[in-house]
């Protein structure tokens, strides 16, 4: 608890989740969200935070510290050159790309269908997400940052033009994609 509170008290401090273990003598998880790399740092090596790890080491048998540097880990990679993940909003956009035309045709053809096999509407559910977070993890988010790289990741020594351009893209995507999910689902 004196943790969090003096945690709380840094510059860029989101808030933190304690999870508990999920099995008999597993390990207990504690999730610290801070707004930037730099704040989370300033936390991380102050001497208040040593100070309290020292105090509470009669009762935390083990230490881990992770880092995930990109709000979607597992589906974006960080950048080999900074070691840093791409902004939350880009990687969130490209989600969305893929998701959207996939979760409209699975609700136009395969709920139905797995409805009319007797699938109760949680069962079909449960399979369609399957399906989406699969095809999402599996398919599309390899493609989608191999192809969409050059804007993905921030680099001082890009040109200006790239990021609008990136942005341009998506959005006629966006634009392509609702046509032709809408043209689609409207026969």
């Amino acid at each position: 608890m004196r943790i969090q509170v003096a945690q709380a008290k840094y510059a860029g401090y989101r808030g933190m989740y304690l999870q508990p273990p999920a099995e008999k003598d597993g390990l207990w998880t504690a999730i610290i969200r801070f707004d930037t790399s730099e704040h989370l740092e300033g936390w991380i090596n102050s001497p208040e935070r040593a100070e309290l790890l020292r105090e509470s080491k009669v009762f935390v048998a083990q230490e881990q510290l992770l880092r995930l540097a990109t709000s979607f880990p597992g589906w974006v990679p960080t950048n080999p050159l900074t070691g840093k993940g791409p902004p939350s909003w880009k990687t969130a956009m490209l989600v969305i790309l893929g998701v959207f035309p996939m979760v409209m045709l699975e609700i136009r053809f395969l709920s139905p269908l797995l409805t009319s096999l007797g699938f109760r509407a949680a069962l079909t559910t449960f399979i369609v997400n399957c399906l989406t977070a699969a095809a999402t993890t599996f398919i599309l988010m390899p493609r989608f940052v191999r192809w969409f790289g050059w804007w993905l990741f921030v680099d001082p020594k890009k040109p200006a033009w790239v990021e609008p351009a990136g942005l341009l893209v998506l959005v006629g995507l966006y634009a392509i994609e609702i046509a032709s999910v809408w043209h689609l689902l409207s026969w």
